[in-house]
């Protein structure tokens, strides 16, 4: 619906933006008028010294206007555009991407290469191609977050090492038939190590190491040893334009500039220490809380 000024009566605006009643009371500063604009300006200016930031904590203004907010979403953009150019470099150089193919064990700790099926990658999920692997902690709690996002999309090609006639089941047993998606963790190997940060490549190396003093190790994720078996050659990638000035929903409800489900929390507000693991290599803009 639209707003009628009850100063001048036009459409669009209401009294306090009101174009013809600041004019009139810059003409007639002794006017009752003027005298409305001054004390109206007076009280929003003691409103707003009052304000707190929920961002940086800051008096005088909100998030809306926070600058060390307008800052820090810069600072993130620029850290994840440094990055998404970097993986798309190790794509085109390593010939991972659209089109390749590689292989994917289906068995067991013990005999993991037993079943393993080849795959034709058909999408990369450029929403979920972040900078956090390069910054990352093994003290902070993202571990599965970071490492087992999907990454890319796969189409199944042949399977080998199944033998169906061994199961009971028919839905157990059988190669996969659909397409899936394949995370992080799956072809990190894959990768130049340029991409993770150190402590990302031990705990890699980490998951590729038995633990037979764990009955169900035959059951846990067992690290990424996939194999690229048929590289793209002479193709040059790079991330797609829609996503080149997006920072993505998850990376923002990480840094704080929006809120998750709606959450009004303290913690889900304000902005991270300059501790934080996540400012590791982002040009952080310093305000009086640090």
């Amino acid at each position: 619906m639209s707003v009628y000024c009850g100063y001048c009566g036009q459409r669009g605006h209401n009294r306090l933006s009101c174009p013809q009643r600041m004019k009139d009371a810059a003409e007639n500063p002794d006017s009752y008028v003027a005298l409305r604009v001054k004390r109206e300006r007076e009280e929003r200016e003691r409103r707003v010294a009052k304000r707190t930031c929920t961002y940086c904590s800051g008096k005088g203004h909100n998030r809306r206007g926070c600058k060390v907010l307008k800052a820090d979403k810069v600072a993130v953009l620029d850290k994840l555009r440094t990055y998404r150019d970097k993986f798309a470099k190790a794509m085109s150089d390593s010939g991972f991407g659209i089109g390749a193919l590689i292989e994917l064990p289906d068995g067991g700790w013990r005999e993991m290469w037993s079943k393993s099926t080849l795959y034709m990658i058909t999408e990369i999920a450029w929403q979920n191609v972040d900078f956090r692997p390069l910054a990352f902690n093994l003290e902070s709690r993202v571990a599965y977050n970071v490492l087992n996002k999907n990454i890319i999309r796969v189409r199944p090609i042949s399977s080998k090492g199944y033998d169906v006639s061994l199961n009971k089941d028919p839905y157990r047993g059988q190669p996969p038939k659909d397409d899936r998606w394949i995370t992080l963790a799956d072809v990190a190997n894959l990768l130049p190590g340029n991409l993770f940060s150190p402590e990302v490549l031990e705990y890699i190396a980490s998951q590729n190491k038995p633990r037979p003093e764990n009955p169900a190790f035959e059951q846990q994720y067992h690290g990424p040893t996939s194999r690229l078996i048929s590289p793209t050659v002479g193709v040059k990638y790079s991330q797609p334009d829609e996503f080149y000035s997006v920072i993505p929903q998850n990376l923002r409800v990480e840094y704080c500039f929006e809120s998750n489900y709606g959450n009004k929390d303290r913690w889900s507000l304000e902005r991270h220490r300059k501790e934080h693991w996540l400012w590791n290599g982002v040009e952080r803009v310093e305000d009086e809380q640090g």
